[in-house]
């Protein structure tokens, strides 16, 4: 379970732990709390880099020089300002108008706003909503000249040289990784096994052909595991229609299925829940004739479908249950037949939308 931050009127913000640290130190100042906040909004990302964690520790490794006020101490705020923003139009989701797009093809992110990509992720905080023809980084608040006392008059954009610092800088900053909260990740690991059959005719004797692909079918088995980061379930048919005739071409019937489980692993230790999808589409390595449902699933091509949930976890992977465990002949479940060839096929993806638990949140 998260924690607010800690309320910036009224507290100091120039003290600081010495960094780095992976958890909250005992006593958290309000620095500690957006140091590690930073932290963890990367770890969540699925792409990270350690550089992403190695930029964050180096702007808080001049914290001294910031909180005695000597130099450029403004980037200090302007820098993690930037940060935050650039997460929140990188890779962090919109989890209060999705959570995926109108045409269920994908997960809907912040920065799928056409007229701004920041503007759901500034609604989402509590941030200025109005950006048009602003400054950028117009998300947060700027004063200028305050003598302490009432509300003061903002403007808007990065923090800038000799800006007053107020409790609105952090109001903001926190307001801003508070509205990062979920994020995707695409299976990375699992495994399937394979069933196969082939049968080819000459001729044009399709009928004979079909019939010894039949026999193939009933007579193949599941291969072994096979260790996979994609595709955990598949089903496809095909027939190349053979003909006589002056130049005799030759037919094919084949059909393959994977069953298997998608997984995903090298998550953060973080607190969250996980709501499973299935990305449904065809699978071109078999060929690319026509999405088709041969299951029955009721999924159409380039699809999100939900599975299932998963309750408040510290799991770095999670997986699914064996997918597509059918031996049903895929060439049966067709259209195909001895006038009609094509490749009519369906495969799936694992996706996780993981709904974290941040440390500090709200």
């Amino acid at each position: 379970m998260s924690t607010p931050f800690t309320t910036a009127r009224g507290s100091s913000w120039q003290t600081m732990h010495p960094i780095p640290f992976s958890t909250l130190p005992e006593n958290p100042t309000i620095l500690d709390e957006i140091y590690l906040a930073l932290k963890e909004r990367v770890w969540a990302d699925e792409d990270w880099w350690e550089d992403d964690i190695n930029e964050i520790e180096e702007i808080f490794a001049r914290n001294d020089e910031y909180r005695n006020l000597q130099g450029d101490w403004y980037e200090f705020f302007a820098t993690i300002q930037e940060k935050i923003q650039d997460m929140a139009t990188g890779y962090f989701l919109d989890y209060v108008n999705g959570p995926l797009l109108d045409d269920l093809s994908d997960f809907l992110y912040f920065y799928d706003n056409d007229d701004d990509e920041t503007k759901t992720w500034r609604e989402a905080a509590g941030l200025n909503p109005f950006d048009e023809d602003e400054e950028e980084g117009a998300a947060f608040r700027r004063v200028r000249n305050w003598d302490g006392f009432g509300e003061p008059t903002y403007e808007y954009g990065w923090a800038q040289f000799g800006d007053v610092i107020g409790p609105w800088i952090f109001e903001d900053i926190q307001k801003g990784l508070s509205a990062l909260r979920h994020t995707s990740h695409m299976q990375n690991a699992g495994y399937y096994n394979e069933i196969y059959a082939e049968a080819g005719y000459a001729g044009g004797d399709c009928a004979t052909g079909l019939i010894n692909f039949n026999a193939a079918w009933a007579a193949a088995n599941w291969g072994p595991n096979i260790a996979y980061t994609a595709l955990s379930y598949m089903v496809g048919a095909q027939h190349n229609v053979g003909h006589g005739g002056w130049i005799p071409l030759d037919g094919l019937w084949r059909a393959k299925r994977h069953r298997g489980v998608a997984r995903v692993s090298g998550l953060p230790v973080i607190a969250h829940s996980a709501d499973t999808y299935l990305w449904y589409d065809i699978d071109d390595t078999w060929g690319s004739w026509a999405f088709t449902d041969l299951d029955g699933l009721g999924v159409a091509e380039n699809t999100m479908v939900y599975y299932n949930n998963i309750s408040e976890t510290l799991d770095t992977s999670h997986e699914t249950n064996l997918l597509g465990d059918s031996m049903v002949n895929p060439v049966s479940l067709s259209v195909l037949d001895c006038t009609t060839g094509g490749i009519p096929n369906c495969m799936c993806l694992g996706f996780w939308l993981c709904k974290w638990a941040f440390t500090n949140q709200g």
